[in-house]
Parts: structure tokens; sequence; C-alpha cells
């Protein structure tokens, strides 16, 4: 009688344990978002289809319609990447969580601006003989109104990997001083960014000026419409 009485309560939680096992698996899932295209004036354009929404390290992606809307259906729950590129711009990056189950996960905007349509003409690049770590940089560019130029500067000629990323031992970015169509940048380079007698690599880069009012850069920290305005640039320090 004894092993009757206990045997029911054991089963039950047997059970118990099995069911709610059962209910924490966790399910696939759709992610939902919208990609809103900016021209090079910053106008948001009539068309808003052609970008590609991607999982990084997966084979999951979409493309956006004219809405610029776009859906990734069936995503194993888990944290990912998601990169929303397009031709005419950069790429942004976000980082999200998928949950899964029956409510689509919310991706948000993902704001993309045109890359500048500028070029840059008779640059140069000096660099002081009494001071060799302050380098002086000037030009003139075109469609001055629609771009913000930078300079990145490194001891890397591989210094940059994309248009909008950069790498190397150490580079600096530096926004530079824009009057009308001619620009300068005046640099003082610092013992501890170069070792002497190291030699200077510098490139150019343009934004799109009106990317510069969106939340963007201070939310995400990137620039969409960077694009290289020449090529690597080698600088004799010596």
């Amino acid at each position: 009688m004894n092993f009757i009485k206990i045997f029911p309560p054991l089963l039950c939680i047997i059970l118990l344990t099995s069911c709610t096992e059962e209910e924490f698996v966790l399910q696939d899932g759709d992610i939902q978002g919208i990609v809103r295209l900016f021209d090079d004036k910053g106008y948001q354009m009539s068309d808003q289809s052609g970008t590609v929404v991607s999982i990084e390290n997966t084979s999951y992606s979409a493309t956006t319609n004219e809405n610029g809307v776009f859906e990734i259906r069936d995503v194993p729950a888990g944290t990912y990447e998601i990169t929303a590129s397009n031709t005419i711009s950069g790429a942004l990056i976000k980082e999200f969580r998928c949950v899964g189950g029956n409510v689509p996960y919310d991706a948000g905007a993902f704001p993309l601006y045109q890359k500048p349509k500028a070029e840059i003409f008779n640059y140069e690049i000096n660099y002081d003989p009494e001071n060799y770590r302050r380098i002086v940089i000037s030009g003139e560019v075109t469609n001055p109104n629609d771009v913000t130029l930078y300079a990145y500067i490194g001891n890397d000629e591989d210094i940059l990997i994309s248009d909008n990323r950069s790498r190397g031992a150490w580079s600096i970015y530096y926004p530079t001083n824009q009057t009308s169509s001619t620009f300068y940048i005046d640099a003082i380079l610092f013992e501890e960014d170069l070792p002497e007698g190291d030699d200077l690599y510098v490139v150019i880069v343009g934004q799109n000026k009106h990317e510069l009012d969106h939340d963007l850069i201070e939310f995400f920290g990137q620039r969409t419409s960077l694009t290289k305005l020449t090529d690597v640039i080698q600088v004799e320090m010596n």
C-alpha cells in the first residue's frame, strides 16, 4: 500500500517536467524591417527597392521592395548581425537578437545615404622639414555643398579595407577645413602615433554632407555614404 501511494505523485512529476522542457524549445521566426534610401542631396528617393539585407555568416537574406520593406523568414533563434547594403551607398550593420515564435522581429529602419558625386583635383600633400610630424594637405573639390571631406592618415599602405573602414597599426581620421571648393588639413602627429622613420599613407574620402544631419552616426557610429576620392598616397617622411 505504501508503494502505491508514492508512485502516482512521482509519475506526475516526471510528466510535468517533460512538458515544461518542450514548452521552452526555441522556434524559428521572421525578421521584418525597412530601408530608407537618400540621394546625394539628402532627399528620400522615390524608388526604395534593391537593397540587399543579409544576416552575417548565414545564407539568410532578402531584397527590399519598392517601399523599402524587407522580410527574412524562418530564422533560427539567436543573436546576429544584420547588414543592409546598396550599390549607391555603403552598408549599415545592426546587431539584434531573434527570439523566434509567431510574432515577427522588428529590425527597425536602416537609413542609407548615396555616396557623394565629388572629385578631388589639384591636391598637394606636404610636411614641414623642421617638424616632420606636421602634415598639410590641400586641394579642390567639386560639388562642395554636398560633400564633407576627411583624410585617413596612417602607417599602413592597406589603410582602407573598404570605402568606409580603415585599418593599420594606427590611423587617424581628420575632418577638413572646407571653404567653398577649396579644402585643407593641417595635422600634427604625436610621437606615440608614429614611430620615427616611418612613412605615412594618406587617402582622402568624402561623405554625403546631408548624412551628418541624421542620428545615424551618433547611434551606430557608421557613415554609410563614405567613399574614397583619391588613391592611397605614400608620403616619405625621411
